[in-house]
């Protein structure tokens, strides 16, 4: 095993000497066999990765410098991974895609030491090298290597002449190199730590530009991307494009970045073309409304979040030119309420008329803070007494007879409480926001497993539960200050701090694009969990919002 603090002095002097810069060299007496990878990263494709082993770390770093010296100018800027063996496994047998006993990001593979055929815990994620069933990919292997133009694309074709080959599992104590500094790695992001209020900030910035460039001309997002095959998803969902537009407006009203509204406005526009005429129900006597439409069907959140992106504008810019349109949405929305306040309705088949049966717990929360938006837009009472009765009857009737344990992580209905308590300060919104609040600070991994799934929620964790809890826990913390209860809010705060400290690690950077297709691309978006690369809006979205609530919060 390589120590800690000798493997990073080793990162420092590599760096350091690539850089022209003078540092101390690793300790000459090491004398123990060592083993160094190093990624060499030009930004535009899958880095070129590179082995060199030596006796101690001196002379391993040696042979490794002189391999990134002579690749210098084909990956200028500086983005240097830089991977020192650690522990090396028993050699197990595996069929080309046979069970391979390994932790998927943890685990590198090695196969016998005459094919030089070594790949890194980075590179078997992001090449899906064992997949998730853990079986070995041997025409994955290949396919890198083609890629990659690699000489050793013969080597592993013939390494299978016998039907399996013979390999090892490897763990690395993994670093990044920039001109900035020397960072250490788990799984290929950084190590799970306590976040500052400039890295939130600049990862809200990062994120943004993730979503800045995934609006295309018509104003549609690049809704859902593989990072794996830099290949898109072909489907769609415009409530998740609704979401999208009102972080980006979130963002733009700390930055004021036009390029950022210039493209949240051309997705606004795109939405705006979903929405049509219609009714709140088959009765054509009926007011006319506005729906957001897709599929041939109108959802209640569809129209909900198409107004908290619509009212988030008007703030933003002072523009009211949606007004009128936000109003026929949200008259479709009232008019799918019971008079005890329930929304009857979350999706209807715009032709026929008919209900479906499909139910939503966050619809009906979403509905309840777009209506709150819109009337601090007109003042119009009725959107506030609307909201008022939907909130009495979740509190009430949907989550009043809940145990903890079944009550919904409705981040929604906390933005929804947190904004109609400001307008009506009623106790019963107040006392159901801080339940809400604590079921979820109980439910969050604060001794897990693994260490770098701290702060987050389910086991195995992903990013967007964890965000979209981030985002409630932080507007039930807004709320307990404006209502007096500074009792609860540190231990608010804490939970949102952890979850977000551990949702940046599944934020694309320079460290964690190393080895992927197109490592532009992905930079600033957010990927499913600590092993799916997948990209989709709506876990940009989701972290987005909870990124610039706490940033707000640190920052005041």
């Amino acid at each position: 095993m390589v120590g800690e603090t000798e493997s990073r002095a080793a990162a420092e002097w590599l760096r350091a000497s690539l850089l022209g810069e003078a540092v101390e060299p690793p300790d000459p007496n090491d004398r123990v066999p060592r083993l160094i990878f190093l990624s060499l990263s030009n930004g535009r494709g899958p880095a070129e990765v590179v082995l060199a082993g030596g006796r101690g770390l001196a002379e391993a770093a040696s042979n490794a410098l002189r391999l990134a010296e002579a690749r210098k100018a084909a990956r200028e800027p500086l983005r240097l991974g830089i991977s020192f063996v650690d522990r090396i496994g028993p050699a197990l047998e595996a069929e080309r895609r046979g069970f391979v006993d390994m932790a998927r990001g943890f685990d590198g593979i090695a196969f016998e030491r005459s094919s030089s055929l070594a790949f890194l815990p980075g590179e078997v994620l992001a090449w899906t090298l064992v997949n998730s069933d853990r079986e070995l990919r041997a025409s994955n292997i290949e396919k890198y290597l083609r890629v990659l133009d690699s000489p050793r694309q013969a080597v592993a074709e013939g390494i299978w002449q016998e039907g399996s080959a013979v390999l090892r599992t490897f763990r690395v104590k993994g670093f990044f190199a920039d001109e900035e500094g020397v960072v250490r790695l788990e799984r290929g992001h950084r190590r799970l730590h306590r976040t500052t209020k400039q890295e939130i900030w600049m990862a809200a910035l990062a994120t943004g530009d993730y979503l800045r460039r995934s609006v295309a001309a018509s104003g549609r997002f690049v809704y859902s991307y593989l990072p794996k095959t830099d290949r898109e998803k072909d489907e769609y969902n415009i409530l998740r494009h609704a979401g999208a537009v009102y972080s980006m407006l979130e963002l733009y009203e700390s930055t004021e970045d036009d390029g950022l509204l210039a493209a949240a406005e051309l997705a606004l526009g795109f939405l705006s073309d979903q929405i049509e005429a219609c009714h709140p129900r088959s009765e054509p006597e009926a007011e006319v409304a506005a729906c957001v439409g897709e599929k041939g069907f109108v959802k209640l959140g569809g129209n909900a979040l198409a107004i908290l992106a619509m009212a988030k504008h008007a703030q933003v810019t002072g523009s009211r030119s949606n007004l009128d349109l936000m109003q026929r949405l949200a008259r479709w929305m009232t008019g799918v309420q019971a008079p005890n306040g329930e929304f009857t309705i979350h999706k209807l088949h715009l032709a026929s008329g008919e209900a479906d049966d499909f139910v939503s717990q966050y619809y009906p929360g979403e509905a309840l803070f777009a209506l709150v938006r819109l009337n601090q837009l007109d003042g119009d009472p009725r959107w506030l007494n609307a909201a008022e009765a939907g909130a009495r009857f979740l509190i009430e009737v949907r989550d009043a007879k809940l145990t903890d344990a079944e009550l919904s992580h409705d981040h929604w209905l906390l933005y929804a409480l947190d904004a109609l308590y400001r307008s009506r300060s009623k106790k019963t919104f107040l006392d159901h926001a801080m339940r809400l609040a604590r079921v979820i600070q109980e439910a969050q991994n604060l001794a897990p497993k693994f260490p770098d799934w701290k702060g987050s929620y389910y086991r195995p964790p992903r990013s967007t539960p964890t965000a979209t809890r981030s985002e409630g826990l932080c507007a039930a913390y807004e709320l307990s200050l404006s209502a007096g209860r500074q009792d609860l809010a540190p231990a608010i705060l804490e939970a949102v701090h952890s979850g977000i400290d551990f949702q940046l690690q599944m934020q694309f950077r320079p460290e964690s694009v190393l080895h992927l297709r197109a490592p532009g691309r992905a930079l600033g978006g957010f990927h499913r969990s600590l092993t799916d690369f997948e990209i989709r809006i709506d876990y940009v979205q989701h972290s987005l919002s909870s990124l610039l609530c706490l940033s707000r919060q640190l920052r005041s």
